[in-house]
């Protein structure tokens, strides 16, 4: 028992503890710092694909707008060939029918980044 206490107090075992003591904190300390920066790049990366996708939506509703207002402008601006009047018929007809298709796919993406209530809103416009 003599041995044992002297050893114990030693300088070799309060570094050994000590090493250990602070071992175990850095591994906390990384394994929290790597689970922080795990969170914040699917945040970052979550609110991308939100952004992307909102701008998608605002890209093709503002050209199906745009579309809306070429068909009535050769109207408005006097006398204009039927050829012209059609072209801008036939090319608000087509992507209108391709609106459609990706109305419905944007109605899925819209539920899997965002609230239930900005998914009926787009639901309610859309129609």
């Amino acid at each position: 028992m003599d041995g044992i206490l002297p050893f114990l107090n030693s300088s070799f075992i309060n570094l050994l503890a000590g090493s250990v003591i602070a071992a175990v904190g850095l591994f906390t300390w990384q394994r929290q710092d790597w689970e922080f920066k795990e969170r914040y790049q699917r945040n970052q990366v979550w609110l991308d694909r939100q952004l992307d996708l909102v701008e998608n939506v605002n890209r093709d509703v503002g050209k199906l707008v745009a579309l809306a207002a070429s068909i009535s402008a050769p109207i408005l601006k006097g006398p204009v060939s039927e050829e012209e009047t059609n072209d801008s018929v036939r090319s608000y007809n087509e992507y209108q029918s391709s609106w459609f298709g990706l109305c419905e796919a944007y109605k899925a993406s819209l539920a899997f980044y965002f609230l239930t209530e900005i998914v009926e809103s787009f639901a309610m416009s859309s129609r």
